[in-house]
């Protein structure tokens, strides 16, 4: 199995037309942009990476990640159900730690025994990351419903201080200058 990321700007239409609709059905409302917002982004936001995930020379899904300069936050991250189960997402996350050699942090939701979300935390708790000790809401992403309750995890385990500043940068960054919120 070969899994490769593709860095991307502007999209051809027919690719677009995939990603996006994965993209839609892989994440609620609520922890997703509007679509055409996205598609702005991935064409003018710099601190935003959009990648192709790309397998066996397959269109495989996508990974989206913001580099803030001592850490990347890991946005979405969604493979096509018929691409899942062989390894892709671990490759993936292989991947960045090796390119970008720099802590990752991302959501989750907090795990539920025996449901999705506990699956989900264990998958990346075998790839390296671990859930930090610090207080985290996700506002909606566009500023009308409940902010939501996650964990943050991470490759790495800062001082609280720095666990604290990196929260202070996603919402910052991804929340606050990229969305209409309230906290």
């Amino acid at each position: 199995m070969a899994v490769e990321l593709k860095k991307c700007r502007a999209l051809p239409e027919n690719e677009w037309r995939l990603l996006s609709g994965l993209y839609v059905s892989a994440f609620p409302a609520e922890e997703r942009r509007d679509v055409e917002q996205l598609k702005n982004m991935i064409d003018t936001c710099g601190q935003m990476v959009f990648n192709e995930i790309i397998k066996d020379g397959e269109l495989a899904g996508f990974q989206i990640y913001w580099d803030f300069g001592d850490f990347c936050y890991l946005e979405h991250f969604a493979v096509f159900e018929q691409m899942r189960g062989g390894g892709t997402g671990a490759a993936v996350l292989g991947i960045l730690k090796e390119q970008l050699r720099k802590p990752l942090v991302l959501e989750v939701e907090p795990a539920e025994e025996g449901t999705m979300t506990a699956r989900r935390v264990a998958f990346y708790e075998r790839n390296g990351f671990g859930v930090l000790p610090v207080e985290y809401v996700q506002p909606d992403y566009h500023g009308n419903g409940d902010a939501m309750p996650l964990w943050i995890m991470s490759t790495e385990t800062p001082p609280p201080d720095t666990a604290a500043k990196w929260v202070e940068t996603i919402k910052r960054e991804v929340y606050r200058k990229w969305l209409v919120v309230s906290e």
